[in-house]
């Protein structure tokens, strides 16, 4: 930290649970984010969004859907069974609660170590097949890893989870568009862009999804802050470019 400060730079500091932000996995790590410090601000890390955390079993497939091959054998659970006790082998994990952390050792996993593992029914275990994995990380469906499961599996944990990382991004270009609306004189054109465009806030809002009293506040100039994603929203709809609603002087 003192590296960074001596460098130039603000320095913000926080250890975050992904469990806090939606992702279904109790994964803590910890962020570090510099501002230049000729912008005169910290970064303030997102509060934690979720009362009520996302359990495994929303992520999960149903057995019938899993490969025999992600299953552990006979031999395997025979083995955990006579672990001494005191190791903590085999930590299957409660499907009504996030999952314990996912590790890049995920294609390794086996009963007699400490990883994340699910029981099926009674002595009789298996690991995560990766399409779990990468749910339990918070990677999307669509999502491709190039490589056999293997590759899959070292990919998966060794990432940061999506979800997460959108939060502390999506928090930081907030706080630089609001730092810049403060610091700079910002001219809002959406509704002389709406005029062109023959259309109005009301039919926005309905084709959007962004409420209008937010689409109100951003024409009127009463917000110091919009995401990249509403902004985004709003140019698809327009068909226009940010510089046509935000001009700066």
């Amino acid at each position: 930290i003192k590296t960074f400060s001596e460098a130039g730079y603000n320095v913000s500091y926080a250890v975050l649970n992904a469990s806090d932000y939606g992702v279904p996995q109790k994964r803590e790590r910890i962020f570090i984010v510099g501002i230049r410090k000729d912008l005169k601000f910290f970064y303030r890390f997102p509060p934690k969004l979720i009362s009520a955390p996302v359990p495994l079993k929303k992520v999960l497939l149903k057995e019938v859907e899993v490969l025999q091959k992600y299953h552990f054998s006979k031999r395997a659970v025979d083995g955990l069974k006579r672990a001494n006790k005191a190791f903590n082998k085999g930590r299957t994990q409660n499907i009504d609660e996030p999952c314990n952390t996912l590790s890049a050792h995920l294609a390794k996993v086996s009963l007699n170590g400490t990883d994340p593992v699910l029981s099926t029914g009674k002595e009789t275990y298996r690991r995560f097949t990766p399409l779990e994995a990468a749910r339990i990380q918070s990677f999307p469906d669509s999502f491709k890893f190039v490589g056999n499961d293997l590759n899959a599996y070292r990919q998966i944990g060794n990432a940061i989870p999506p979800v997460l990382m959108w939060h502390v991004f999506d928090n930081l270009l907030s706080q630089l568009s609001e730092h810049e609306s403060e610091s700079t004189n910002i001219t809002v054109n959406l509704t002389t862009l709406l005029k062109i465009k023959n259309t109005n806030l009301h039919r926005l809002h309905k084709e959007t999804g962004i409420s209008y009293q937010q689409l109100w506040s951003i024409a009127n100039n009463k917000t110091h802050a919009i995401s990249f994603d509403l902004l985004e929203k709003l140019c698809d709809k327009l068909n226009c470019k940010p510089n046509d609603i935000f001009t700066t002087q």
